[in-house]
């Protein structure tokens, strides 16, 4: 399937919406309390939310604005989802024309020379400066010289 493929809208689920929430909160490092506290709505609500067990119109919209949503119905209104084909199709697309690298953190700094002894361009050298070309004329001597 092609990206142009017109992809029906649909509301969240009550389960996608939970995990979204969770998301969301995590990204941020907030606890539930934290997101209570900031969204207005009390912990038992939050908690709700993110078992997937109803959550009302306002209670979506303070998530929302908790999160900082330029559209505080974003929680409201249909999103494009796409199928399970859709979504392999679009990630075969993405591993043809993409690259992916494992990226593993450094935590020593013997694990940072090692990386840097294994480079095969070094990039800490500046090239060497160009010298200037003197040409210095000869001259000739003249016969009274001899």
């Amino acid at each position: 399937m092609t990206t142009e493929h017109a992809q029906q809208t649909r509301l969240l689920t009550l389960a996608e919406l939970a995990a979204c929430i969770k998301l969301f909160r995590e990204m941020r490092q907030w606890s539930q309390e934290q997101l209570a506290a900031i969204s207005g709505l009390n912990v038992r609500a939050i908690q709700r939310v993110e078992h997937g067990l109803s959550a009302s119109l306002d209670t979506r919209r303070a998530l929302a604005r908790a999160f900082e949503f330029e559209d505080i119905d974003a929680f409201n209104k249909p999103f494009a989802i796409p199928s399970e084909e859709e979504f392999k199709a679009e990630k075969e697309k993405f591993d043809r024309e993409h690259v992916t690298l494992t990226a593993i953190p450094l935590t020593t700094g013997k694990q940072l020379s090692k990386l840097a002894e294994s480079c095969t361009m070094d990039l800490s050298e500046p090239a060497p400066p160009q010298r200037p070309i003197f040409f210095v004329p000869q001259l000739k001597k003249s016969s009274s010289e001899n």
